[in-house]
């Protein structure tokens, strides 16, 4: 069985047992194989075998988590705090052994583009990004001032400032002045 995930696909929500389940698993989780690439910075390949004996694997809370005789995790980090993995799980048979271990670590390089192609962009990095004027614009904007106050400030006119409003709220998706703010409170929040 092969899967792939971003760290936050295992979230579980819903219920109260959802939620016990979820209490159970975050605290593992930053101890855990599975957290390695966000933890080092680098492209990690581990098995749940080459990592834990098997007392470990057994106390270990994510064992519930985690189907079968073993796992091959291959993970890359994205950006801080969050990751890319493929995992491989081996359902039955014998554990993932040091030849497949070093296998993984040769196509390590040549899986970065597969691995990372599943990585869907954030809200904020998929929108738009404004112009450094158009930004100088908007401040000003928050400040409550109007285009003519803006334009004085800036040295532009205030048709000049007019069209840089004009190709913010087309970037941003908005079309008034209190849209813009929205959007950029909001973006601001999430980064």
């Amino acid at each position: 069985m092969i899967r792939t995930e971003g760290n936050d696909a295992a979230r579980v929500r819903g219920s109260a047992a959802d939620r016990r389940s979820q209490r159970e698993f975050w605290p593992g989780y930053w101890t855990a194989i599975c957290s390695l690439p966000e933890r080092r910075g680098a492209a990690v390949v581990v098995s749940d075998r080459s990592a834990y004996t098997e007392r470990e694997r057994l106390s270990d809370p994510l064992r519930d988590y985690r189907p079968g005789v073993d796992e091959l995790l291959v993970g890359y980090p994205t950006r801080e705090g969050r990751s890319a993995r493929l995992l491989l799980a081996r359902e039955a048979g014998s554990p993932f052994g040091h030849r497949e271990l070093s296998l993984m670590e040769l196509l390590l390089p040549h899986l970065t583009h597969l691995v990372m192609a599943t990585v869907r962009p954030t809200e904020a990095e998929s929108m738009p990004t404004v112009t450094g004027r158009e930004a100088a614009v908007l401040r000003h904007v928050a400040l409550g001032l109007t285009n003519r106050q803006i334009g004085r400030d800036l040295g532009i006119s205030e048709a000049t400032v007019r069209k840089h409003l004009e190709h913010s709220y087309q970037k941003l998706g908005v079309s008034s002045r209190a849209g813009a703010m929205t959007v950029l409170t909001r973006r601001t929040n999430t980064a």
